[in-house]
């Protein structure tokens, strides 16, 4: 067989190597997605499910990496558990992605002459936020109660363990937005800080059904497991369980 010239291999390889996509280790191919901590360390307590954070207006702030999934488009549920331990006239953020008209987010407290549960939502161009009003001697009990806010294209409904309490009629698509850090307990610094505890921070592509968001206020087991793309236990880490979920199915 005809040799090539060395120079000619050289510039064979070098367009091989153009040409050919570079190899990619499976351990370096899922997304590292764990939420992450500024200004100190977390401070864990008892949770509802092993661990949860506590939070305040000093605490470290809880940092979540921004991707794309995080911002699912037909729909979405946001849903934790909370154990609140103040009345503020203002809101206590529980999860937020600041966004501008995108945002999306969910808090106690109180704004408007209502004090209860909020969820916020960019849909079809216009920011929309649905909020129930609910008696604060009942979240503020020293007990832990899951909180949820879902979209399925058409409305927005809000539940407190396992009950709905507000609902929406909001038509259209989620925005995309843009690749924004989110944040669990505060937003953009200490803005808003949630007095208390948080913990099984949830997020799901799709909107839960109201059988679906009772069943996990009842411990019972995850329904949707394939629907969830962030999932941050709080249970001793800041690990993002979704990671865990992609890392399994390679």
């Amino acid at each position: 067989m005809t040799q090539l010239p060395l120079a000619s291999t050289a510039i064979v390889l070098t367009l091989a190597a153009l040409l050919t996509p570079p190899l990619v280790h499976a351990q370096d191919a899922t997304p590292k997605r764990s939420a992450y901590a500024e200004g100190g360390g977390p401070k864990y307590i008892d949770g509802k499910n092993g661990k949860a954070i506590e939070f305040g207006p000093e605490a470290a702030m809880i940092r979540i990496p921004a991707y794309s999934e995080l911002r699912p488009l037909e729909g979405t549920t946001v849903c934790a558990w909370v154990k609140p331990t103040v009345k503020t006239e203002g809101k206590q953020t529980v999860f937020r992605i600041e966004d501008g008209g995108d945002r999306r987010f969910m808090a106690i407290g109180g704004a408007k002459g209502i004090w209860g549960l909020w969820f916020g939502l960019g849909i079809a161009g216009t920011y929309t936020e649905i909020s129930a009003d609910y008696d604060p001697k009942k979240l503020i009990d020293g007990q832990w109660h899951h909180v949820a806010g879902t979209f399925d294209g058409k409305k927005m409904r809000l539940y407190i363990d396992g009950v709905k309490v507000s609902e929406l009629a909001q038509p259209g698509k989620l925005a995309p937005g843009n690749p924004t850090i989110g944040s669990i307990g505060a937003y953009n610094g200490r803005h808003e800080p949630f007095h208390g505890g948080i913990d099984d921070m949830r997020v799901y592509t799709g909107a839960l059904t109201d059988e679906q968001v009772a069943e996990i206020a009842a411990g019972k087991a995850e329904p949707v497991p394939e629907a969830v793309v962030g999932h941050w236990k709080l249970d001793g880490n800041l690990d993002n369980e979704a990671d865990k979920k992609a890392e399994a199915t390679k």
